[in-house]
């Protein structure tokens, strides 16, 4: 009699183990299946990466580094400056102001005052300061008092009269106090701004 109480008390201890065992078991299947429904919609909801543009062709830039190692402004170059490309139109321009030819100047002014692409202003303004040619300063000039235009723009065309202005003969000595003074009344006005002033603007004009 003893001892069937106690398989009884044993099989009424060991049913509700069983039980929480079980409970427990479905409550940790409930939980990873949420997890993992949880990650599935995450990974759905994340944006896909941006698709990188593809490089400059192989041969379009070969034409562009050989015309820039030869110091060589040719046709094929100037075409490139007007390539539907903004990347090859781009580079060329920072090919053409290496190159230092005068040629190329007249197509750097153009890309300067029209191009749609505020990167390719920029690179042609860079480029004209490279060529330390006076003949770019008034384009140049026009476009750092054109407040409409981008800072990055507006800042490579301050550098780049910079460049001109210390190129400059001694029989020029007009002109370089000319933009000289435009550059200090540019960067005046840029720090009256405060806390809107352009830093890129403020460095590159110094």
């Amino acid at each position: 009699m003893l001892q069937n109480l106690k398989m009884e008390n044993r099989q009424e201890t060991c049913v509700p183990r069983r039980g929480r065992a079980a409970v427990l078991l479905l409550l940790a299947c409930a939980f990873l299946l949420g997890s993992f429904a949880q990650s599935q919609g995450q990974k759905k909801s994340q944006p896909k990466p941006a698709v990188l543009p593809s490089a400059i062709p192989a041969e379009v830039m070969l034409k562009i580094v050989r015309a820039e190692d030869e110091r060589r402004f040719d046709n094929d170059l100037g075409i490139l400056l007007f390539d539907k490309d903004a990347r090859v139109r781009t580079r060329a321009a920072l090919a053409t102001g290496r190159i230092g030819d005068e040629r190329g100047l007249t197509s750097l002014i153009a890309l300067l005052q029209t191009d749609k692409e505020p990167e390719v202003r920029a690179m042609a303004a860079f480029a004209i300061g490279e060529t330390e040619s006076q003949a770019g300063a008034a384009a140049l000039s026009e476009v750092v008092r054109k407040v409409t235009e981008t800072d990055e723009v507006r800042a490579r065309a301050l550098e780049a009269l910079g460049k001109i202005a210390a190129a400059l003969p001694k029989a020029d000595e007009a002109q370089s106090r000319a933009i000289g003074e435009l550059i200090l009344k540019t960067l005046d006005e840029e720090q009256a701004r405060g806390p809107k002033s352009s830093r890129d603007l403020v460095l590159l004009g110094l």
